[in-house]
């Protein structure tokens, strides 16, 4: 099989399967991968609502400013998820490390940065299908089964300054880079024909840059904006094999970010906030088309949540947090943009400091139903956060 042909199974249309496992999602066939969001588990709790203010979350530079003493945050995320396709139905299970941020404020807390690496797109699956091929006069039964692991991280290194009145200004650069491993095996019922077996690497590399500021409007309204872009991704075939660089591989585009939001204080106890993220993902379009698979569209989520507490100074202790999202998903299930999938969340949290205020944990749950317009493909899932903060 070509270097070309790996590509397109990378990054195409891949058959939708007759039985799954180990499947991050099955929107997440096509492309890169199923995109990755990055948010704490504080901020999955409020449905995301918070992502823009949260300085555990990664989605902008300046969320940083908040801060008053260096912390060290991961989630850890696990995914139980039913799938229903044309060609069957199947449960499936994962379990990753999506939010990974190191933060500290400097200069009297007038400055702020972070390190951190969230999933940018995440392709952990494998795909059984059944058909046949006439060999020799005989129809031959034969199963393909194609295994892909791997995914693209997002490796994040933010500044935020707070030199301005209220105001609350970030820089972020981003490298995004991943390796899938890629297995396709065809195996014959009739054992007399032996098994087919084929195998490559690709690696990705691309590079972003954000902007994102926060303002106080007034004590109780503050507002957050941010624009991202990352640029062209670059696709290497088996390059380690060949050592080096090859001309084997394949461009695609990579989204521009738009997002804004508002938190609200509407009491000392209550704070909601709503959320608009809108990411340019029809940059991958052609590049998606040229490889034969139905392309790719812009996305856009929408989010509201809030945060109740029980106590005005111990805010940290059991807050209860609920939200509501809706999204639309970058890769086509088929032709024309009818075949966009979308998905709908509900989800709640709840979280705690310890050890005086030193340590920390963050409980979220979300319910997830995803489906494609005139499509048979469905899939619902709950997925848990668990987020562990440690502060020196």
């Amino acid at each position: 099989m070509s270097a070309r042909r790996w590509t397109g199974l990378l990054l195409g249309s891949l058959c939708l399967p007759g039985t799954l496992a180990a499947q991050a999602s099955i929107f997440g066939v096509r492309g890169p991968g199923f995109p990755g969001r990055p948010y704490s588990a504080a901020a999955i709790g409020a449905g995301g609502s918070l992502g823009l203010f949260d300085p555990q979350s990664q989605l902008s530079p300046a969320s940083l400013g908040p801060l008053e003493t260096g912390a060290g945050s991961f989630t850890l995320l696990g995914d139980f998820r039913s799938v229903d396709t044309p060609a069957g139905s199947a449960r499936t299970r994962d379990f990753r490390f999506p939010n990974v941020f190191i933060t500290a404020p400097i200069r009297h807390q007038k400055y702020a940065f972070g390190v951190g690496a969230t999933t940018y797109a995440d392709r952990d699956f494998t795909l059984a299908v059944r058909d046949s091929v006439v060999l020799r006069d005989t129809v031959r039964t034969y199963t393909d089964t194609t295994r892909s692991r791997g995914g693209l991280s997002d490796l994040q290194l933010a500044f935020a300054i707070r030199t301005i009145p209220k105001t609350t200004v970030g820089l972020a650069v981003h490298l995004i880079t991943g390796t899938d491993r890629l297995v396709a095996r065809r195996a014959f019922d009739d054992t007399s024909y032996a098994a087919v077996l084929q195998s490559a690497e690709l690696s990705t590399t691309a590079f972003g840059l954000a902007v994102g500021a926060t303002r106080d409007i007034s004590s109780k309204v503050t507002l957050s904006a941010l624009i991202r872009k990352d640029f062209t991704a670059r696709v290497n075939v088996d390059s380690a094999r060949y050592g080096g660089a090859t001309s084997l591989g394949a461009d695609y585009g990579l989204p521009w970010t738009f997002a804004g939001a508002g938190l609200f204080r509407v009491t000392p106890l209550l704070q909601v906030a709503t959320q608009a993220v809108y990411r340019t993902w029809a940059a991958a379009n052609q590049g998606l088309v040229a490889l034969g698979a139905p392309g790719a569209s812009n996305s856009l989520e929408l989010s509201v949540g809030g945060e109740l507490t029980s106590r005005v100074r111990r805010t940290t202790q059991f807050p209860l947090r609920v939200g509501v999202r809706y999204g639309t998903l970058p890769f086509l299930i088929g032709e024309g943009p009818t075949s966009q999938p979308h998905e709908v969340a509900v989800s709640v949290g709840t979280g705690a400091r310890f050890a005086k205020q030193r340590g920390g944990i963050d409980l979220s749950l979300e319910r997830v139903w995803r489906s494609a317009s005139g499509s048979d493909i469905s899939e619902r899932a709950w997925l848990l956060y668990t987020g562990f903060s440690i502060r020196p």
